[in-house]
């Protein structure tokens, strides 16, 4: 097994240690997981010794198994790299919403807005006029249907 080596310099690290000592930064630990003999890429999850996979987590590098993987944005995750979570702010959430309408009436679609409004508008006008083009004169006195003999 070789030594692990920082992503930033490349410079060799000791087993165990966060900070790399050629630029100082602090480096997630990784690890190099138990392959399976005969089968190139797949190893042996780090929690359940007896399952085979051939996912890794993408921050320490452990192998693990789908039932131990927490699948987020960043890809999948091990339990314990998984834990460290940023909470969800609900105005975060309320201003992206807020960004996420403000694109649709400033981007590019404005001109299909300005097109659907427009239509909408007309088809009122339309309907409205339509409406009060009706003739408002005395409603019509009942007549009846046959004539009666005298």
């Amino acid at each position: 097994m070789e030594p692990p080596r920082c992503p930033k310099c490349d410079s060799v690290m000791k087993p165990g240690t966060d900070v790399c000592p050629g630029c100082g930064e602090t480096v997630a630990a990784q690890y190099s997981p138990d392959a399976v003999p005969g089968d190139f890429g797949a190893y042996y999850c780090y929690r359940h010794k007896r399952a085979v996979t051939r996912l890794r987590c993408g921050r320490c590098g452990r192998a693990i198994c789908p039932d131990c993987a927490l699948i987020g944005p960043a890809g999948p995750r091990c339990p314990d790299c998984g834990r460290h979570k940023v909470p969800v702010s609900a105005r975060a959430v309320a201003h992206e919403a807020k960004m996420t309408f403000r694109g649709l009436l400033t981007g590019p679609l404005r001109y299909l807005w300005m097109v659907i409004l427009f239509g909408l508008v007309m088809t009122l006008i339309n309907t409205c006029s339509g409406m009060f083009a009706q003739r408002s004169g005395p409603a019509p006195v009942d007549q009846p249907d046959f004539e009666q003999p005298e």
